[in-house]
């Protein structure tokens, strides 16, 4: 149920000084079911932090606004299924259309 009056709980990554916060562990199953729900909008990446930083710079260096450029997007449920049974790390990203930035 929503409220007017939205209640603002700080979420931290737990450290050795204090615990996590209960809603940052009910976070990550939401948005899992979220990407679930919404086919055809969410996708696995399977690309390592040092190709998407890479992927980031060059993008960057080509004058393009955007952190990453989609290229596991395109991946087929038999790859997605075979890196996943490897044991291949991945991420939940979600496609999202490009809008053009207006300076007001």
């Amino acid at each position: 149920m929503w409220s007017i009056y939205p209640i603002r709980a700080p979420r931290y990554l737990p450290t050795p000084l204090r615990p996590a916060h209960l809603g940052t562990f009910q976070l990550a199953p939401s948005c899992q079911r979220s990407a679930d729900r919404q086919e055809g909008k969410a996708y696995n990446c399977f690309c390592t932090p040092d190709e998407a930083q890479a992927i980031k710079l060059s993008l960057k260096s080509q004058g393009d606004k955007r952190n990453y450029d989609g290229r596991c997007s395109h991946l087929t449920e038999e790859d997605v299924g075979r890196r996943k049974r490897a044991g291949h790390k991945h991420v939940v990203r979600f496609k999202v259309r490009s809008y053009p930035i207006r300076r007001v």
